[in-house]
């Protein structure tokens, strides 16, 4: 009796040692295959023994700098970063582990992430400073970085941003991460911590099917989740006036009313935004698409501050109040710009309509 317990513990190992040696093979052939497949459609910058994706189009000053949201690629500003390059250099990219960069050592802090960023910016030639567009977390990114490193930003575009008031939450599969993504249980079940691919415009759709199943991808994520109170503890002790000018761009339509509200009336970035930078617009559009609302914030760079205020009603900005500017997305729903549970957003740009 006992030599047939032992026996099937044996086999039992071995073939869960099978199975892990056939799970770890299929996610990485099946990796390296949706790469060869699809190449990154920038260039890998080397900053100092690993490579960030960054992809750069249009010319003129300021660039500016696309920071996607959380477990986000370059491949969720396929709506925006065309419309953008028609008149000034603008260029999205990964963070270490995300799409197209290679994988980077931990934590990973809203510190880090930006260390890393002005190493990329610099050695890619992107000349300060910059207008940062921060997405979800990436709005958190970029307020650290306008506040520590002034003379590098120019203004600071919020899409749908997190605060640091909202504690960030692990779901209960976060220590399981590691092990699903390196047997392909997760790429097996298509799972993707961004915006599902098939949400994403078709011009970008195939970058991130072809990264967002990666292993780095889904551990970068939880690792940066899972730091991300360091993050917002960075954030309010480096939180101060700036004189920069400041557009935040909220989804209207096609979004959960409850959330709405909750972003745009009551969550405390909103109200600090409004009070730690003077130029912020704080005003409603109805619609509004990426041309339109990075012009106006284009030619605010330019404009006194003192008359920055007539010269957005002039604009056809449509009523006044701490909301930020309100970009609404298509008639249909978008789950991208909802937020999971306790505010922690996975998503990247919106759908912004053309104004008309």
């Amino acid at each position: 009796m006992l030599r047939w317990i032992k026996r099937t513990l044996i086999a039992v190992v071995g073939l869960v040692l099978v199975a892990a040696l056939v799970g770890f093979t299929y996610q990485s052939l099946a990796t390296r295959r949706d790469l060869a497949r699809t190449p990154a459609p920038g260039r890998l910058q080397d900053i100092g023994g690993r490579r960030l994706h960054i992809w750069c189009s249009g010319s003129g000053t300021p660039s500016v700098i696309l920071e996607a949201g959380l477990g986000g690629t370059t491949a969720d500003w396929g709506l925006v970063q065309p419309e953008v390059a028609n008149f000034t250099n603008v260029c999205s990219y990964d963070r270490a582990g995300m799409g197209y960069s290679d994988s980077g050592p931990s934590p990973r802090t809203l510190a880090r992430i930006n260390g890393e960023l002005t190493q990329l910016l610099d050695r890619a030639g992107v000349p300060s400073p910059v207008v940062l567009v921060g997405a979800s977390i990436g709005g958190l990114s970029a307020r650290l970085l306008a506040s520590q490193h002034p003379d590098r930003v120019a203004g600071l575009v919020l899409v749908d941003p997190s605060s640091e008031d909202e504690a960030p939450h692990l779901p209960p599969i976060a220590p399981y991460v590691p092990l699903y993504s390196s047997l392909g249980i997760f790429r097996l079940r298509g799972v993707t911590f961004g915006p599902p691919p098939a949400s994403l415009p078709l011009a970008t759709r195939r970058l991130a099917e072809a990264t967002s199943r990666r292993t780095a991808a889904y551990e970068t994520t939880l690792d940066e989740i899972t730091h991300l109170p360091e993050g917002l503890a960075e954030v309010k002790a480096t939180r101060r006036p700036l004189t920069i000018p400041l557009v935040v761009v909220t989804a209207g339509r096609g979004s959960d009313a409850a959330w709405l509200e909750r972003s745009v009336v009551k969550r405390p970035s909103r109200r600090e935004a409004a009070k730690s930078l003077p130029r912020t617009r704080d005003t409603v559009s109805r619609s509004v698409s990426p041309i339109s609302w990075f012009g106006r914030f284009n030619r605010s760079l330019t404009q006194p501050q003192d008359t920055a205020p007539q010269a957005s009603a002039r604009n056809g900005w449509q009523r006044r109040g701490r909301r930020g500017l309100v970009a609404e997305p298509s008639e249909r729903p978008n789950d991208r710009l909802r937020p999971t549970a306790r505010g922690v957003k996975i998503g990247g740009a919106p759908r912004l309509k053309r104004s008309r």
